[in-house]
């Protein structure tokens, strides 16, 4: 089997980036699991009336999808194949602060945050939210997009996984896979400042 880093990747109507990865395992060849990825999620994003893009305002866009092969310890990027794609948000009102992120809390079949993975979509838009707690019903709609997405990838013969990077008394060989088998979505919206540390400060 071979480890993988999925990544996704769009622009924020600044123009900045954000992107998010999660990891599978399979026996595919890398285009192969590039291909059944990028079908996943332009599913997820684009399907009308419950699709992510219902969360985003036009200006935050999903442009692309890559798939990394890894290998040795530490895991080490050899190779990486990219899919290009413009699909734009549909939802009215401006986007929240760009530190903003969706919590997507990836669940395995054991207990405990080692045992967790997480994964943050892009801040939406502020329609979507009240004192920064999603409504139910969109909130619902992210929970089934990424059920969606882990649905489909299971279904071709990738599986979703999380490994540790150290090793410890719980988990004593490093890079052990461990099956996501869940995810939730977190109404409330959570912050990510990684996204912006590296923006070039703008002095007036």
């Amino acid at each position: 089997m071979t480890q993988y880093r999925l990544t996704v990747s769009g622009i924020f109507p600044s123009g900045r980036k954000w992107s998010f990865r999660q990891h599978y395992s399979s026996a595919a060849s890398e285009a192969s699991i590039l291909a059944d990825w990028a079908s996943a999620w332009t599913t997820a994003w684009t399907t009308a009336t419950t699709g992510l893009a219902t969360l985003y305002p036009t200006g935050t866009v999903l442009t692309q999808y890559s798939a990394s092969t890894l290998v040795g310890s530490p895991y080490r990027e050899t190779t990486k194949s990219i899919s290009d794609v413009t699909h734009a948000g549909t939802a009215s009102g401006d986007s929240l602060p760009e530190t903003s992120a969706i919590l997507i809390s990836r669940r395995t079949a054991q207990v405990g945050g080692r045992n967790r993975g997480r994964t943050y979509l892009p801040a939406p838009s502020e329609v979507v939210q009240a004192d920064s707690v999603m409504d139910a019903t969109n909130a619902g709609h992210v929970s089934t997009s990424i059920d969606g997405v882990r649905t489909a990838m299971t279904g071709a013969g990738h599986t979703p996984v999380i490994y540790n990077v150290k090793t410890s008394g719980a988990d004593p060989v490093v890079q052990t896979n461990k099956t996501i088998t869940a995810e939730e979505t977190d109404r409330v919206l959570r912050t990510q400042r990684r996204r912006v540390r590296k923006a070039s400060a703008i002095y007036v």
